[in-house]
């Protein structure tokens, strides 16, 4: 079993979401009375339930890899955090976790969604992807300087992970900047990377 750390940010979302029942209760009591003024709040709450839930699937999937690998999960870095960090005898994942309905195509470089008969442009999901590996290897750079550690770091793999709800197809793996995975396909993904 893989070495597993969980950083505060996680601990804080897990207790949010006991908070946020109880909210939700009275959310749905007040949205009776004002459906206008409350209907919002629930739009937000049902996208944060949705990603901490593709999360969690991610999460299930990579705690069972073997005890070469260490993760991080929510690992806080320049006012943000990195879904899941994965570092093994393999190389350094960097994973980006999003649960999305419908259905998601990489098709001539770009990203798109389809659901309910329309495409929407996702491509930011890439470009986020790679924000978060550059966050992260100048996170690790300063930390080495401050410490007076000279060692070259290994590449930095960054990995969008739809979870499964979402149905994904990836047409051209040529002109991928950023692996492009389900949830289920991940841990072999990271096993067999050389």
């Amino acid at each position: 079993m893989a070495r597993i750390y969980f950083h505060e940010s996680y601990i804080q979302k897990m207790a949010k979401n006991e908070e946020k029942s109880l909210r939700n209760r009275i959310m749905r009591f007040l949205k009776r009375i004002f459906p206008r003024i409350f209907s919002h709040f629930f739009k937000e709450d049902y996208r944060w339930r949705q990603g901490l839930k593709g999360q969690l699937e991610v999460q299930k999937y990579i705690n069972n890899l073997s005890d070469e690998y260490e993760i991080h999960h929510d690992f806080p870095v320049h006012n943000s955090d990195i879904d899941h960090i994965v570092i093994g005898p393999n190389g350094i994942f960097v994973i980006q976790t999003k649960n999305l309905s419908g259905k998601v195509i990489f098709k001539n470089g770009k990203l798109y969604r389809i659901r309910k008969n329309v495409i929407e442009d996702i491509d930011n999901l890439i470009s986020q992807t790679i924000d978060d590996t550059y966050k992260l290897l100048e996170y690790l750079e300063n930390q080495m300087y401050i410490k007076g550690i000279k060692v070259n770091l290994p590449q930095l793999n960054p990995i969008l992970v739809f979870a499964s709800a979402t149905k994904l197809e990836v047409d051209d793996k040529k002109h991928l900047r950023v692996q492009i995975l389900c949830s289920k396909d991940l841990c072999d993904y990271i096993m067999n990377f050389k």
